[in-house]
This record gives C-alpha cells, structure tokens and sequence, in this order.
C-alpha cells in the first residue's frame, strides 16, 4: 500500500494556524506528527506548544475573549465598505513600488507595499510596536507579528 504523506505532516515543517496564547494566526512548526495528522505545534512568536488546531479560530471564546470580539466587530462594522476602496487607494498610489513579501521575521515602517501568502498585496498602515504591525489588506484591516526571531 502506498501512502502519500502531505508535506505538513513531519516535524520540523512551518505551516500558519491559531496561536492560542498570541490569539492569532501565527506561523508554527510541527513538533510532534504521524502520518495521519499533525499533533501538537509550537508558534515561532511566542514559542508557546500546543495541540494543533486547523480551524483559523479557537471554537471556545474564553471570557476574556468575549470582549476583544464584540470590539473587533464593532471596528469591522465601523470600517464597514471603505476598506476595499480605501485598500484599492492605497494600492493605486504605491503601484510604483515593488512589494516586499512578508515574513514574521522581517522589518516593516509605515506605507511599505506588502506582498502575505494568505491576505495578498497590502499596505503597512501603522507600526503598533516593535513586533507588531497592522496592514491594510483587501479583505481590511489584519495585524501581523514582525522582527520574529527563530
């Protein structure tokens, strides 16, 4: 019997999923995998081991989550439609840049032209700290880690 095993399924590979302490996507090697399925995983931005989970979110909203939520949607909601059109006003005024493809460990500054293997081509809109940014993507707003250190 010839089994196919998917690329994912070995340790030491990096795929993208939930981290449940950063509570975002993060990207992850694998620590522990069968053939079948991955088992547990460890972020690269916080170094945080866990059950691996391929859902984008986690299914329970702890408490202390209830509240990040309602806030996220009541910004989603306020940003409401303007933030394809602002995403294409953005692109169109930087089509003169080449993008720069993300990776956690880079560096960004505000108005670079990203390239993300999930959200596609955006624009670096605010820098929040040191390891963290927030770009504007066309499907809105996403906050992405930076100067993650292996």
């Amino acid at each position: 019997m010839n089994e196919s095993v998917d690329f994912h399924n070995v340790a030491g590979s990096v795929l993208d999923c939930f981290c449940p302490k950063c509570e975002m996507v993060t990207e992850h090697s694998v620590v522990n995998a069968s053939k079948r399925r991955i088992r547990e995983v460890r972020c690269e931005a916080c170094g945080f081991a866990h059950k691996f989970s391929d859902t984008a979110a986690p299914r329970k909203i702890s408490s202390k989550m209830k509240g990040k939520e309602s806030k996220e949607t009541e910004k989603k909601s306020s940003r409401g439609s303007t933030s394809t059109a602002e995403w294409k006003e953005s692109i169109e005024s930087k089509k003169h840049m080449e993008p720069v493809n993300y990776r956690m460990g880079g560096s960004y500054a505000e108005g670079m032209l990203i390239q993300h293997p999930k959200f596609g081509l955006g624009v670096v809109k605010k820098v929040i700290s040191e390891n963290k940014i927030e770009a504007l993507f066309k499907e809105g707003l996403k906050t992405l880690v930076q100067k993650v250190k292996k």
